[in-house]
């Protein structure tokens, strides 16, 4: 004999309500863009801060020396865990912070 009430069903392949960009990692993705912003690319974003992805990471390449030989590596770091932040929220779904397409 059946009751009348509500059986959930387990569906193993239903996801959270934020969906990853294109199934990509989030944690590689954040890790990736420690190393100038790699994580963009990993991501497939064309664009970052209105220039071509290939760009904006040799950009970040040259800014995170210049900027660690002059300030000994802090401001480096403070923009790699910028990027890492913003590569993780990417990831997930989220806007994060820097614009990218």
């Amino acid at each position: 004999m059946q009751s009348g009430g509500f059986q959930p069903t387990y569906n193993p392949t239903s996801r959270s309500s934020t969906s990853n960009r294109g199934g990509k990692n989030p944690i590689v993705a954040a890790i990736l863009n420690l190393f100038w912003g790699i994580g963009y690319w990993y991501l497939g974003y064309k664009k970052v801060l209105g220039i071509p992805t290939f760009g904006f990471i040799v950009g970040m390449l040259v800014v995170y020396f210049i900027i660690g030989i002059l300030l000994t590596g802090v401001v480096s770091l403070i923009i790699a865990v910028v990027l890492a932040v913003d590569g993780y929220q990417k990831a997930q779904g989220q806007k994060g912070f820097i614009s990218a397409e």
